[in-house]
């Protein structure tokens, strides 16, 4: 089976900058989240931030991914990436910028 691809692994999220991407789950989210709690009781969150560690493949955040929609299917997901180039060559302006 082949790994996913960059484009595969964040299908449905709506990119934000160069770095950042949102998944939407609609507006039930704020409504699930808060009426039925999941997980054994636990409230579900309305928003996940997943913050990818530096290069992570598409086969890796894709995983990361499902899991969170399996554990909490209404919660939208923001996710932030970054690269050896984010950190080793760009300024903490431009870094902040592509924020």
């Amino acid at each position: 089976m082949a790994s996913p691809s960059k484009d595969d692994a964040l299908k449905g999220f709506q990119r934000l900058s160069p770095n950042v991407w949102l998944l939407e789950r609609g507006e039930s989210s704020h409504i699930n989240s808060a009426a039925e709690p999941a997980n054994g009781g636990v409230q579900s969150p309305s928003t996940i931030v997943l913050l990818t560690w530096m290069n992570a493949s598409p086969r890796n955040t894709a995983r990361y991914i499902k899991g969170y929609t399996k554990l909490y299917p209404t919660a939208r997901i923001l996710l932030v990436t970054n690269t050896n180039i984010d950190i080793q060559f760009r300024s903490d302006a431009k870094q902040q910028k592509r924020i």
